[in-house]
């Protein structure tokens, strides 16, 4: 092994090592978590990272970020849900010289872990012009769910609007486009079979009762699943009626 240390007060310190194996160590001196990296940084301040790949393959650089709850460096200890795993801060200068976060991404535990598991979910921050601290914009869950504007939903994508302004999802075309059109389309994956587009209300999560439906055929069911081959059919109470 190929110690670097400092010496300050007559004691001196590693700070850095080339091992046997040409892993290169900086702040411990073993390895830590992984048998393969060849450089690692440990320790239990702030760190700052480039690394560059010169290959002629497909193949590019991983950057790992480890957690652990324990407090010693190089063990483990559980970590728990909510936990941060790793996180990257966009900083900028503000007009009073100083630095300030900008936006973040956080990867975060999204749940208790199990043997061989660990449940994550990914959160995105931006800070508003009004005050200084970032605030989640979206996160993607460990279901695969995303929530923009709010954390919880019961579909693959959940947006809550502002109270103020009611916003919720704008559809644009691109600049110049005379057609004007924006094309929603369901089907089974992997074939070309159409499938029904269903609209609900209501529950937590918006997902409980139906209220419209177009079928396969184009055909448009309002209070009834039931459209009978008519182009529109409307169901109210006991009474029903349909448009050819």
């Amino acid at each position: 092994n190929l110690l670097f240390e400092t010496a300050s007060s007559g004691t001196s310190a590693e700070h850095m090592r080339l091992d046997s194996t040409g892993k290169l160590l900086i702040g411990h001196n073993a390895a830590v978590f992984s048998s393969t990296a060849k450089f690692q940084l440990s320790g239990d301040g702030h760190h700052y990272l480039q690394v560059s790949r010169f290959t002629a393959d497909a193949n590019a650089n991983r950057l790992r970020f480890f957690k652990s709850r324990s407090a010693t460096v190089g063990t483990a200890s559980t970590t728990l849900s909510g936990d941060t795993l790793g996180l990257i801060d966009f900083y900028g200068v503000d007009a009073s010289n100083n630095s300030r976060l900008a936006a973040s991404i956080n990867a975060e535990m999204d749940g208790s872990s199990s043997t061989n598991t660990m449940p994550g979910r990914i959160t995105f921050k931006t800070t508003p012009t009004t005050f200084g601290s970032a605030q989640e914009r979206m996160r993607i869950d460990s279901s695969g769910n995303v929530g923009i504007a709010t954390t919880s939903g019961g579909g693959k994508l959940a947006i809550l609007s502002n109270s103020s302004s009611y916003e919720g999802l704008e559809l644009q075309t691109p600049s110049g486009d005379a057609s004007g059109e924006f094309h929603i389309g369901v089907h089974e994956t992997g074939t070309s079979n159409g499938r029904s587009i269903v609209f609900k209300r209501g529950g937590s999560d918006g997902m409980d009762t139906e209220s419209m439906r177009i079928d396969n055929s184009g055909n448009v069911g309002i209070g009834t699943t039931a459209v009978d081959g008519n182009k529109l059919a409307v169901l109210s109470g006991a009474d029903s009626f349909g448009i050819y």
